[in-house]
């Protein structure tokens, strides 16, 4: 009787094994960049920060004369349009990666987003060819208000937002971790054209002595 239920457990078993293990020809999900391994906050501790930016300031909405330029880190419009909609990130948009890293030849990235009776968030990218981005607040954990800059050009005659206090709208926010829209425009002022856009910085600081 013993045997009978071993030699049963065994086919059933092998069975499960034969019928319902891998299956080659299921679609999976791209592999995550190197330099992010996982979603996970607390499994990116010692990885080097990654960020992404998306800045524009387009036509006003009341149709009125506005100059338009948009530009992101990584530069090109599929890098623009990744950031905007899903923060670059190959996991979440399914495509390619767009986020870069703070050991990228002709970068300087760093970044803190401290949890205290606020976040504390503060980031600066910059590329070798001039564009620049930098935000600096303290927001609760869906929002607030921060200030951020950016430009496009090293003397920022291209492209220059000057520091400008802009509402902050959290997508994803863990201790180092953080993906969030932004609109430097009056709030209820459709008029405006004002700068918006998508900021992500991942791995950075999160322990309260980070500045």
């Amino acid at each position: 009787m013993r045997r009978r239920r071993f030699e049963r457990a065994l086919f059933t078993a092998f069975a499960v094994l034969w019928f319902g293990g891998c299956n080659e020809e299921e679609s999976h999900p791209p592999p995550a960049p190197t330099g992010n391994l996982c979603e996970e906050w607390n499994c990116v501790k010692g990885r080097s920060p990654i960020a992404a930016v998306a800045v524009e300031r387009g036509m006003a909405i009341d149709g009125g004369a506005c100059d338009a330029w948009r530009f992101s880190i990584p530069a090109g419009n599929d890098a623009f349009d990744s950031i905007r909609s899903c923060g670059g990130n190959q996991i979440r948009c399914g495509s390619s990666d767009y986020r870069v890293g703070a050991t990228s030849p002709g970068t300087t990235l760093t970044c803190a987003v401290v949890w205290s009776s606020k976040v504390r968030v503060r980031g600066h990218l910059s590329l070798a060819s001039g564009a620049h981005f930098e935000v600096d607040g303290d927001i609760e954990a869906s929002g607030g208000t921060a200030t951020i800059s950016a430009g496009a050009a090293p003397d920022g005659s291209a492209v220059e937002l000057q520091p400008t206090p802009c509402r902050i709208d959290v997508e994803v926010l863990a201790p180092g971790t953080i993906w969030a829209n932004f609109d430097c425009g009056p709030a209820n002022d459709a008029a405006t054209c004002a700068a918006r856009g998508t900021f992500v910085f991942e791995s950075c600081a999160r322990e309260s002595d980070a500045g």
